[in-house]
């Protein structure tokens, strides 16, 4: 395989675009390869942290938005991309709702086998939030939700679950950005 293509993998891996037969390759090669290895994490510190730039008028953008506390709880898990944990985890009350941060509509619910019962809300300003490890999920895809309705159960669904917790991700513009940087907890 070419640099190039190899590069053009690891790429693919950090926008969540691989197939699984091509993510399994990809770390066959950088398992035996120490200059690919090497390669592959100069690629994604750079990808990575070209994520996290936000234009002025972006960041101005995001800024002005009021965002709710999708449930009531301490942060146990912050956001960091080097990490690829692209969002926060709020440790609550058992049973605990899960709010809407803002209004919008549900563009998925559905169960994964990593994250557990999952629900996404698709919010004006290309904003898309998603929230994991619910117990249940209360609403159907294409409800308009408004902010601050219960969409969900607080709960320990998926396999990377390690407790009763939200794990809550805000993307902007298809890439993630740290919740905490508009919700006040």
């Amino acid at each position: 395989m070419s640099t190039e293509a190899y590069i053009e993998m690891v790429s693919k891996n950090l926008k969540g675009e691989l197939s699984p037969e091509e993510f399994r390759l990809l770390n066959e090669l950088t398992a035996k390869d120490n200059e690919l290895a090497e390669l592959r994490i100069e690629i994604e510190d750079e990808e990575l942290t070209s994520l996290s730039n936000f234009s002025d008028s972006e960041a101005t953008e995001l800024s002005q938005l009021h965002f709710n506390k999708p449930v009531e709880g301490y942060i146990t898990d912050k956001f960091d991309l080097k990490k690829r944990h692209y969002g926060v985890d709020i440790v609550g009350k058992k049973e605990a709702p899960v709010k809407a941060i803002m209004k919008g509509v549900v563009i998925f619910n559905d169960y994964s086998v990593n994250t557990g019962n999952v629900i996404a809300i698709q919010h004006d300003h290309n904003l898309v939030s998603f929230y994991k490890h619910n117990s249940e999920v209360l609403k159907k895809i294409g409800t308009l939700v408004q902010s601050g309705e219960v969409i969900a159960i607080i709960g320990n669904s998926g396999e990377l679950s390690d407790g009763p917790h939200l794990h809550l991700e805000l993307w902007y513009n298809q890439q993630p950005v740290d919740p905490l940087s508009f919700i006040i907890y």
